[in-house]
């Protein structure tokens, strides 16, 4: 007499029946679309349940890699198949990564992991103050609700040029922070001329706003007297 029951590989043979064991689902992550200064969508596709039923499937993320349900989801349903999910309430140009989830008795299987960043709020006009006859001094407005690392571009649109880092003007946008920018003298500007500045920004993604309102400056005149004036 013996003991007709064996442990076999991927299942458990009872009496000459073989129970298979189950597994966490199989998912796949779809690409984040759509997104916004403070939402996204995603999605992704159970292929298979694992030998159990799909109790929950969505989207785990988060700002730090490895997302898990233990931290923010979504809840996109159950079963096996596509699913589409939407991200909401996110932080304005900030890193997420993401992944898709589902869980059976199991366990949860995740997606591959995927990251984005979610786009910068458009500027707010710049300032412009303190004319010269050759110069003026240039800021970007803060209170746009951007992060401080966002980084930003000043146009003037006079000439079609960007300021640079050290004040003249370029063919070529040059980024930095707000704070890297500081309150910024644009020189090698003309006397009694009106010049018109606006400022856009990128997320960390290098994806550019739309430019922010326009404002003026115009240079002082030049009151050096010549010869010419004495006469």
């Amino acid at each position: 007499i013996y003991n007709t029951s064996s442990t076999i590989a991927n299942g458990l043979k009872i009496g000459g029946t073989v129970a298979s064991a189950t597994s966490a689902p199989t998912v796949t992550t779809t690409t984040a679309a759509s997104i916004t200064t403070t939402s996204s969508s995603s999605g992704g596709n159970v292929t298979a349940d694992g030998g159990a039923s799909v109790t929950a499937k969505g989207i785990a993320y988060g700002i730090t890699a490895n997302p898990t349900i233990t931290g923010t989801k979504t809840s996109d349903g159950t079963g096996t198949g596509s699913f589409p999910s939407s991200l909401s309430s996110l932080s304005v140009n900030t890193k997420y990564f993401y992944r898709a989830y589902a869980t059976n008795t199991a366990g949860t299987g995740y997606g591959t992991e995927s990251s984005f960043f979610t786009l910068a709020n458009t500027p707010s006009a710049p300032t412009v103050g303190n004319p010269t006859t050759n110069s003026v001094d240039v800021s970007v407005t803060s209170g746009d609700g951007n992060p401080a690392s966002t980084e930003y571009a000043i146009y003037e649109t006079t000439t079609g040029n960007y300021v640079q880092a050290g004040g003249t003007l370029g063919a070529s946008a040059v980024w930095q922070t707000a704070s890297t920018w500081g309150t910024k003298t644009v020189t090698g500007l003309t006397a009694s001329t009106t010049y018109t500045f606006e400022v856009k920004a990128r997320n960390g993604d290098n994806v550019e706003t739309a430019y922010s309102g326009t404002t003026n400056g115009t240079t002082s005149a030049d009151e050096t007297l010549t010869f010419g004036n004495l006469q």
